[in-house]
């Protein structure tokens, strides 16, 4: 069920919902991928800790792909999770398409694509793999994730959250078990359209004890960014820079790129409105 397209300038795969670039692309993203030598558990994420982080495409316990509530009736995924997780075929033949969120079954009334992004075999200056979802009703019982408006991304420690294939820097692609990992890792470059973080192995200084990336079918998952004790939306998760075969993907030395949220804010607000949850503390430009 491979696809591909021209993206931006290079060529990406469209991959269980992780897109794969070559240097100038992302591999699209895999499940939490962790440091060999910590416990696995530590990695573990309770669901009812992040109630409005949920699956987009479910079959029994794989999930492919991830999307995050920003508002009561919004959420926000990678654009090509679109196509991945079987939204647009379902749109497409005129079928219904739910998700599951907080055990409640919500179905979907539509989805917007990001308007510079492009799917298919297309060319041009196209690199916002973004996506909103609005939902049939409000989701009741669950708090939406407040969306990061700041410009101070660079060098924050950030939180990754994915129920894909898991697996370690030396073994990155080991099992799906559906369950909820997280990781932490530091933003090491920013651009205008995204966060990048390195996977670094254990023996390089300065890594972080919980250190890891996403993984296969973790794509259009959160970087959450903590701002005076709020889990703030920064990035969506997009791919991996550079990666080779798939049995590579996630190695130690991998670069992964998130879509950088605070670059989309006036998209983001023309198309959900003035429901979407805001937190000062999340927006501010300073922090």
């Amino acid at each position: 069920m491979n696809a591909s397209w021209t993206r931006f300038i290079a060529t990406a795969v469209l991959i269980f919902g992780y897109l794969v670039v070559d240097f100038r692309v992302a591999d699209q993203a895999h499940a939490i991928i962790t440091r060999h030598d910590t416990g696995y558990t530590r990695y573990y994420a309770r669901e009812w800790d992040y109630p409005a982080v949920f699956p987009l495409g479910t079959e029994g316990f794989i999930h492919t792909c991830v999307a995050s509530l920003i508002a009561r009736d919004w959420a926000l995924t990678a654009a090509h999770c679109v196509q991945e997780s079987g939204m647009a075929a379902a749109f497409a033949d005129d079928l219904s398409f739910t998700v599951t969120i907080n055990r409640d079954v919500m179905p979907v009334a539509q989805y917007y694509l990001h308007p510079e992004w492009h799917t298919g075999n297309t060319t041009g200056n196209s690199e916002t793999d973004l996506a909103l979802i609005r939902l049939q009703a409000p989701v009741s019982g669950v708090q939406p994730l407040s969306v990061y408006g700041g410009e101070a991304e660079l060098g924050k420690q950030m939180m990754f959250l994915g129920w894909g294939y898991s697996g370690t820097g030396d073994h990155p692609r080991r099992s799906r078990d559906g369950q909820l990992r997280k990781a932490h890792n530091r933003v090491t470059e920013v651009t205008e359209s995204w966060l990048r973080f390195n996977f670094e192995s254990p023996d390089q200084s300065g890594v972080l004890p919980l250190e890891g990336v996403p993984g296969l079918g973790d794509s259009g998952g959160p970087a959450l960014v903590s701002v005076d004790g709020i889990n703030c939306l920064a990035g969506v998760a997009i791919g991996e820079l550079g990666a080779g075969s798939p049995s590579s993907w996630g190695q130690y030395g991998a670069r992964v790129i998130y879509q950088r949220i605070s670059r989309q804010m006036d998209w983001i607000r023309a198309v959900v409105g003035e429901s979407l949850v805001t937190s000062q503390s999340c927006i501010s430009s300073h922090q």
